[in-house]
Order: C-alpha cells, then structure tokens, then sequence
C-alpha cells in the first residue's frame, strides 16, 4: 500500500465533508501523515441590475468570510482532537481550481474530499468541484460521496394498500 505524508481535505462545512476530514483524519494517523485542511471561499456573484439593493448585499461579504474563517478554525480545533498533526488554509477564488493550486503548492500526495452525488440538471447546473479536481489534481484522489437515502418508489408503496383494499 502506498504511504501517504501530506493529505489535502477540502472543507465546504457539509457533513459529506466532514465524513471526508474524519476518513482522512484516520488515514494520517495511521501513516503518519501531516493533514491540511482547505477551505475555498468562494465570494458571491450579483449581477448589476440588482442596483441599490446589491449593495445591502455586498456588504454582508466580509460577514461571510469571517464567518468561514471561524468555522475553519473550529474544525482546526476538532481535527487536533484526532491527530496532532494538521494545518488549516483559507483560500478565495473558484473552489476546484484553488483545491488543485492548493494540493500543487503544498505538494500533498492525496486529496480526500467528498461530494454532494449531484446529478442530473443539479449536476448541470452546479457543476461537480470533485469532478473537476479528479480529472486535474497532481496527486490522487479519494472521493467519498454523501450518505444518500435511497429514492422511495412511490408506486411500491401504495401497491400494498391496493391489495388489501382487493382482498
């Protein structure tokens, strides 16, 4: 098995991402190696025609990425709780393209992040980050997809009912 020394984890704040820090938490311990958790802020976009009301908006940007900073530095502090050995980095930009900087410039050997298992027109419409990070990363990468609760087929549940009502 392949020994890994440097992990980069991308924190969005989500429990997919968190199951994701927990997995590589593990990992490290077990290999001895230095995690670095990446947190991409990623400043909202408001298209002009929003006029004066934009600018009510624009000022709650600072709040955000305060707010961001803050939840980095707790899962820093809940991160030392499992492994000593793990840094934090905040970073603002395109969140793909700021992981794969991040992973080149820490020159880390794995990355381990989650995703949100879009698909369809939300995969369309959001794009996929672990995509894009998968298909240009320097180094690999695990991807762990979210807990989904399987789909509920609407049709097998009310089939039993019609056939009680039959009996």
């Amino acid at each position: 098995m392949q020994r890994f020394q440097r992990m980069l984890v991308p924190v969005d704040f989500s429990p997919p991402s968190h199951d994701a820090m927990a997995a590589a938490l593990d990992l490290a311990a077990s290999q001895g190696a230095r995690v670095d958790l990446v947190h991409v802020f990623e400043p909202p976009d408001f298209p002009a025609l929003y006029g004066a009301s934009a600018l009510k908006v624009y000022g709650k940007v600072p709040d955000l990425r305060e707010a961001a900073k803050h939840s980095l530095h707790e899962w820093l502090s809940e991160a030392h709780r499992v492994h000593p050995d793990v840094a934090s980095h905040f970073r603002e930009g395109h969140a793909a393209s700021e992981i794969v900087a991040a992973a080149e410039s820490l020159k880390s050997d794995l990355i381990v992040l989650s995703t949100h298992g879009h698909t369809g027109l939300k995969h369309v419409l959001l794009g996929s980050v672990a995509e894009h990070v998968v298909r240009v990363a320097p180094c690999p990468v695990l991807v762990m997809r979210a807990h989904v609760a399987p789909e509920r087929d609407d049709d097998a549940t009310e089939r039993p009912a019609l056939a009680e009502q039959n009996a």
